[in-house]
């Protein structure tokens, strides 16, 4: 697969509720399937909102039934879907990206840097993840990962193209972190998309404009802070070209 097609998707979420963001996210992946999207990222912890006092009670595996259902859609649109929860583990749960390919079984790559009002409430991931389309090798990131360039830097080790980075981002942290991931496309000459929140989750009132941005650091498509709204990035004869699509 040459040319692959990225979507981030940006939502806001109805806090601990699992079956209702989960219908926010399956309305969300019939639109990209619409526009022929290859790989679909959601914000960090998506299906249930960042709520870390909630998140062990909340915490799922790779074989919830939830996820299962959106590995049959997955399957129906030939979709890769990156989708945030709690991952549950013996103590504290991990802040997890589950990974629901078609035909695969269901992984889960786990924040390893983690803010330090998280550490009460979340372990820290261990292992890097990345996913290989053809020769496209994509890496993933989850918010405070990306504050540490050693991150990227240890990505870029296995030649990825892209660098897909689920976030919760506030309006005062939007410029920096809109800074930090343009200056990694620009640097290492990757592809950069960040996913991010609208509305307010976990007493944080989030900023929308999640972003797509080229190699040379240059924006593809970005949402503004609409609720429900997918950018979404395509190349064509070497040009990358973009769009976003505001759902009601």
């Amino acid at each position: 697969m040459n040319n692959l097609i990225i979507g981030v998707a940006q939502l806001s979420v109805v806090k601990g509720d699992i079956a209702q963001n989960l219908e926010r996210h399956c309305q969300l992946i019939k639109v990209a399937a619409e526009n022929n999207v290859n790989v679909l990222l959601f914000p960090e912890l998506s299906l249930t909102g960042y709520e870390p006092f909630l998140a062990k009670d909340l915490a799922i595996d790779v074989y919830d039934n939830n996820l299962l259902k959106l590995q049959e859609l997955a399957v129906q649109y030939s979709m890769t879907l990156l989708v945030g929860a709690p991952k549950k583990m013996k103590n504290k749960p991990e802040i997890g990206l589950f990974i629901i390919r078609p035909n695969d079984h269901i992984v889960c790559y786990s924040k390893m840097n983690l803010h330090e009002s998280e550490e009460l409430f979340f372990a820290s991931g261990l292992q890097y993840q990345t996913l290989d389309f053809g020769n496209q090798k994509i890496g993933l990131a989850i918010c405070a990962d990306i504050a540490n360039p050693a991150h990227v830097d240890t990505m870029m080790q296995g030649s990825i193209n892209f660098y897909l980075t689920s976030a919760l981002i506030s309006s005062t942290g939007l410029d920096n972190d809109c800074n930090i991931l343009k200056n990694y496309a620009l640097k290492h000459n990757i592809v950069v998309a960040m996913a991010n929140f609208t509305g307010e989750t976990g007493g944080w009132e989030c900023a929308g404009n999640s972003t797509i941005w080229d190699e040379s650091g240059e924006v593809i498509a970005c949402a503004g802070n609409e609720k429900f709204v997918l950018a979404i990035a395509h190349q064509e004869n070497s040009k990358w070209l973009g769009q976003t699509i505001v759902i009601d």
